[in-house]
């Protein structure tokens, strides 16, 4: 059944509200998934901030008109579901890279990196580098590392003092 006018202004706005404005998006062709996996594949975006809209191509085009993800338009052909986040591009990379392993039915066709476009061969790059909270931990540990090397050279310092202190009490006590 053809939509309305209505509906189609209705999906539009949703679409304009939903994932227009994303920097970091990948499309995806679903054609041959279950209901069931795909709702398990929803759910693991979730779970990294990330979300998928199954979308009319051409209201799609029309709503990121002027937007990051217009320059991947060309993309919205045949059966396409955009996966999108505002927050970790990696994150929501690694998802849609172990799916499309997984299921063959899931198949990236493009994606968008802030103002870059990604090749599939750069969504699964994209997916390799370490999540925000990895790199965060990282940067810790680096920034953390001399600055505790230095307080246990400090540390040392009296330390090693008082074991001479020690063996010179030792030898004063056995006579020597």
């Amino acid at each position: 059944m053809p939509l309305t006018r209505k509906k189609k202004l209705e999906v539009l706005e949703r679409y304009k509200e939903t994932f227009a404005d994303a920097k970091y998006a990948v499309l995806i062709d679903y054609q041959g998934t279950n209901v069931e996996d795909f709702m398990e594949f929803r759910e693991k975006l979730a779970e990294r901030k990330s979300s998928c809209v199954v979308v009319k191509n051409n209201l799609a085009k029309i709503a990121v008109a002027d937007k990051p993800l217009s320059k991947i338009k060309d993309s919205f052909k045949g059966p396409t579901a955009v996966v999108f986040t505002f927050e970790d591009p990696v994150g929501m990379a690694k998802v849609v890279v172990d799916y499309s392993k997984d299921f063959d039915s899931i198949k990236i066709k493009s994606g968008v990196f802030e103002d870059s476009v990604l090749s599939v061969e750069e969504v699964e790059t994209l997916a390799k580098m370490p999540s925000k909270e990895e790199l965060i931990a990282q940067l810790v540990y680096l920034l953390g590392s001399p600055i505790s090397r230095f307080v246990r050279t400090l540390g040392a310092i009296p330390r090693n003092l008082v074991v001479v202190l020690n063996q010179i009490k030792e030898k004063k006590e056995k006579g020597e």
